[in-house]
């Protein structure tokens, strides 16, 4: 076995492990919220962040909105979405979502081709609505129960599972392990930080004027995750677009003639 994918597979028995024990540990350290008992050190590296945010990421992220033209902005936001399919496509297949597999499939297939190379998102105006899935949504699908909430240093609100999740997204279901071209892909991944914090600009306002922004922040990643965790245990259906603009589920494949007339 070559030694990358036995570092992968070592980090998801380890991962397994965590997972398996972190929700013992809550009752060890006791706090006002079941799901955070760690707020205390929780706490201290949302601070960092927050700080780090302003001075740094904030800044850059506004000038990149500033100055981009929003078809631009738009196109670059395709084109890692595009990327993200990838990693979607292989959790679905361990959920066994075999028919949103498909639907995906040719959202990447469309994408990449017609849409060149991603920066047109033709797949969605023909009816293929993505599904973002990633490995800690797979893991509660496998019966991971809600597992303690943690910041991390630069990455923000996860929790365990979540952040088990992260190198398996990322070495073992992502494109971006594969470019070998150094310089690209740093180059590409810088990008994709810049873009997508410039994504969140419009709710910084609320986060600031919270009463608590560590919990506003908290409350809405768990809450979200928590509808994503139920969407993705749920029967799996495919969705698409009708003539009118209707968004219909359908437990089968996609009709043909719902993305040939879009």
């Amino acid at each position: 076995m070559p030694k990358s994918k036995g570092k992968i597979l070592r980090w998801i028995l380890v991962g397994f492990f965590i997972v398996s024990i972190s929700g013992c540990a809550i009752s060890k350290f006791p706090s006002t919220e079941p799901q955070d008992p760690y707020e205390h050190l929780n706490r201290k590296v949302f601070a960092f962040n927050m700080a780090l945010d302003r001075a740094l990421f904030r800044p850059v992220a506004k000038v990149y909105d500033a100055v981009l033209p929003w078809p631009l902005k738009k196109g670059v936001r395709n084109v890692f979405s595009n990327i993200g399919d990838v990693t979607s496509v292989a959790n679905e297949i361990l959920q066994m979502h075999f028919s949103q597999v498909a639907a995906d499939l040719a959202r990447i297939v469309i994408n990449t081709t017609i849409g060149i190379g991603g920066l047109f998102d033709v797949a969605s105006k023909l009816g293929l609505e993505k599904d973002k899935e990633d490995f800690g949504l797979t893991l509660a699908t496998w019966g991971s129960k809600n597992t303690p909430y943690l910041v991390l240093p630069f990455l923000g609100p996860y929790t365990i599972r979540d952040m088990v999740g992260l190198p398996i997204d990322y070495f073992l279901f992502s494109v971006w392990p594969y470019i070998k071209w150094d310089a690209i892909r740093y180059g590409m991944e810088a990008t994709y930080v810049v873009s997508y914090r410039a994504s969140l600009l419009a709710g910084d306002e609320i986060v600031d004027q919270a009463f608590d922004p560590y919990v506003f922040v908290r409350d809405a990643y768990l809450q979200r995750r928590a509808y994503l965790v139920k969407e993705s245990k749920e029967e799996h259906v495919t969705k698409y677009t009708d003539d009118n603009g209707i968004v219909h589920r359908s437990r089968r494949s996609i009709p043909v003639n719902s993305v040939l007339t879009n």
